[in-house]
């Protein structure tokens, strides 16, 4: 395994001992780059000789990789389902249940997920993403008893709409940059009063200054954001 840089081989039952990477003790440290076996003649009081082997085995580690955590999360935000490669190991760390990743359980501040694999040899190796929990202030915009605001602000790879006081049915939300070109373009339908979206961007969106246009039925509302990469 890959991560084995040494090993620690023993002899005993003399007192003389010869290895054959030269070493000339009972015990020997060795860190070969690939698998090798280590032959040692042991030579007692009498003078007489003894040799035996042993092979130190090495073993390629797989490619360890997280999907689907973002960098920055709201601390209200919604759970997170995440990925491990390769399939059958676990995760561990701040706000994870299992698979799912929840914001709120693992609170304000940055936080190491890690996913860990045991393959058939016995050994285990390690993928760590830090991700960070945001209180996310965000925008708000109101008009009478209608609330509309979208968080974080500055935004990653998503963003959340937060919609309070709006009539049941169908809301748009169309995203431009400052070229006036619609870059994201979402249909939901409002069924309660207060609705909060989750709202993916492209992921070759590039950084800079948005404008978020939320249509719903007569209403238009606008919205600066910054998206970071």
């Amino acid at each position: 395994m890959q991560d084995r840089i040494t090993a620690t081989l023993t002899a005993t039952g003399g007192v003389g001992y010869q290895w054959s990477n030269g070493g000339g003790t009972a015990t020997i440290t060795v860190a070969p780059s690939s698998t090798s076996p280590y032959y040692v003649t042991v030579t007692d009081t009498n003078g007489c000789q003894a040799i035996d082997t042993t092979n130190v085995s090495i073993f390629n580690t797989p490619n360890m990789n997280i999907a689907g955590a973002d960098s920055v999360y709201c601390e209200n935000g919604d759970l997170d389902t995440l990925s491990g490669t390769p399939p059958g190991g676990s995760f561990s760390g701040p706000g994870m249940s299992g698979n799912v990743f929840d914001p709120t359980a693992a609170g304000t501040g940055q936080h190491d997920i890690v996913y860990s694999f045991t393959d058939g040899n016995g050994c285990t190796t390690y993928d760590t993403v830090t991700v960070e929990v945001d209180v996310c202030p965000g925008i708000e915009t109101q008009a009478s008893q209608q609330s509309v605001g979208a968080y974080p602000n500055p935004f990653v790879n998503k963003f959340y709409v937060e919609l309070s006081g709006l009539q049941s049915g169908p809301v748009k939300f169309h995203l431009y940059n400052v070229a006036g070109q619609q870059v994201m373009s979402q249909q939901k339908t409002i069924q309660h009063d207060h609705e909060i979206y989750r709202l993916a961007v492209p992921a070759d969106l590039s950084s800079g200054i948005y404008f978020l246009k939320i249509r719903h039925k007569t209403n238009t509302f606008n919205l600066k954001m910054s998206h970071v990469e």
